[in-house]
């Protein structure tokens, strides 16, 4: 009976050393990875939507709500994901290569946005689709370099392409 505390306690310690414990790193990089997936997946839908409509009423309406929708989503995935643990060298290449992904789709939906000029050319949307296009750098600026600052590992890269997008969004807005 004397022996039964003491025991327990050591197959507590034990088990507790056995057991793995999801780390903040690992969730913080889990969370950042999850939402750049979304955020990807919900462009590529909108590029999607986009590229089979001719008609400009529809084309204008999608690019408007869709890319309100895109740019909300940006905004508020952006404000929960700070994240305060240094990450290990895996984890930022897991974010690198979803930030990477993000800033691509984004890159295909400008080039899908400026193919569609003309079915907008003489419409009174354009002057929307151009904000619309232009809220678009501004928030993919402010929601990529948070994750550069947190995974210093895709810093060179992902800020190369990330100027790739914005000068693709800047010549689209000039086309507009």
């Amino acid at each position: 009976m004397q022996f039964k505390f003491p025991l327990i306690s050591a197959l507590f310690a034990i088990s507790a050393i056995a057991t793995p414990v999801p780390s903040t790193q690992t969730s913080c990089a889990n969370v950042a990875v999850s939402a750049l997936n979304g955020l990807t997946s919900q462009v590529a839908d909108l590029n999607s939507a986009l590229a089979g409509k001719e008609d400009p009423v529809s084309l204008a309406n999608a690019i408007i709500a869709g890319f309100a929708s895109d740019i909300l989503t940006i905004l508020t995935t952006g404000l929960s994901l700070p994240c305060d643990a240094t990450l290990t060298h895996q984890n930022q290449e897991d974010i690198c290569d979803a930030a990477s992904s993000f800033i691509k789709e984004d890159k295909t939906l400008v080039s899908t946005l400026s193919s569609k000029r003309t079915v907008l050319s003489d419409t009174i949307w354009l002057g929307a689709v151009e904000g619309a296009i232009s809220g678009l750098a501004s928030a993919t600026n402010g929601y990529i370099y948070p994750i550069i600052d947190s995974a210093p590992a895709c810093g060179g890269s992902i800020e190369s392409e990330l100027n790739s997008l914005i000068d693709a969004i800047n010549e689209a807005v000039g086309a507009y």
